[in-house]
């Protein structure tokens, strides 16, 4: 099974990893009381920021699934 999926297995389980921090930092921010509501804003934004670096490294996997259409840009 290693021989046959092994870099299948690494992808999913590095893609697992970044939505699941992503997920945790959104779960952190929401949870706590911050004061200062341009910090939360600007969390936000680094949250935004990193995701869309993470698609940009590699959206190929949402074109293989069917989230993105053929085409779209």
């Amino acid at each position: 099974m290693n021989d046959l999926y092994a870099f299948e297995f690494l992808k999913m389980q590095k893609v697992h990893h970044e939505y699941m921090s992503l997920i945790i930092f959104r779960d952190t921010i929401s949870r706590r009381e911050i004061k200062d509501l341009k910090v939360k804003e600007l969390l936000n934004l680094l949250g935004k920021v990193f995701v869309l670096h993470t698609l940009s490294q590699d959206s190929g996997a949402l074109y293989e699934s069917g989230y993105f259409k053929p085409g779209a840009n």
